[in-house]
């Protein structure tokens, strides 16, 4: 079973982008995905109306099937379980910061992620021009 991988999303309210996560991340096949919430300047915005939702568009990694993840914000600090990833490839999904209380979406990032093939035992034999054992 592969290690846990955590992808930082960080929310700046008062920023014209107020999302920075990585674009691109690779993550091993067997994996389980979280993300780490990181709110600034959390004492000076009302979070009780703001929701996360992290979608993928059109197929999904996770072993669950799960397409469409909410989470509604009560600490500076959150972390939330996306799945484990058992689909190879690469995914495009969007990470949405919705004002529930004025039904309006704040920001919209689309970045990527990429499940690497499961690793693979190779009988080193097997491969032209390796010598043989005697």
């Amino acid at each position: 079973m592969a290690s846990p991988v955590y992808i930082n999303v960080d929310f700046f309210p008062e920023y014209h982008k107020k999302i920075s996560v990585i674009p691109v991340i690779e993550v091993p096949y067997g994996s389980t995905i979280y993300w780490r919430l990181n709110f600034r300047n959390f004492a000076k915005f009302r979070y009780d109306k703001i929701q996360f939702s992290f979608y993928f568009p059109y197929h999904t990694p996770f072993y669950s099937g799960d397409k469409n993840i909410k989470s509604k914000i009560d600490a500076p600090i959150q972390v939330i379980k996306g799945g484990e990833v058992r689909n190879e490839g690469e995914y495009k999904y969007g990470i949405k910061v919705e004002n529930t209380e004025e039904d309006k979406v704040i920001y919209d990032e689309d970045p990527y992620i990429i499940v690497l093939p499961p690793f693979k035992e190779y009988i080193f034999e097997n491969i032209p021009n390796y010598p043989q054992r005697v």
